[in-house]
């Protein structure tokens, strides 16, 4: 899609939104290191799919040279409404031009 929006209509992609990533996908290296060792299976799990959104955002930025917006996964909401801003939230700062 991106290079379709270059060629067609000379626009290159500033930034690429990664929809639904866990908070896993954007903590230090150490923080992780820190949860790895652990005998929670869900924790463990959890971590797991954080280290693979990880290695996902990598290879995204190798195909897309462009920014990342880590969009988290809404984990509880009470309305629409709430969805919404919560989802706002981590757009919230985004230069827009």
């Amino acid at each position: 899609m991106c290079a379709r929006l270059e060629t067609e209509f000379a626009l290159k992609a500033q930034a690429v939104l990664m929809n639904l990533v866990s908070p896993l996908a954007t903590i230090s290296a150490s923080e992780i290191d820190e949860l790895r060792h652990t005998d929670d299976p869900a924790l463990r799990f959890a971590v797991e799919r954080g280290l693979v959104e990880r290695e996902r955002a990598v290879e995204l930025k190798k195909r897309i040279p462009a920014g990342q917006i880590a969009v988290e996964r809404v984990r509880a909401w009470s309305s629409d409404l709430d969805l919404l801003m919560q989802i706002g939230q981590s757009l919230d700062g985004i230069p827009t031009a």
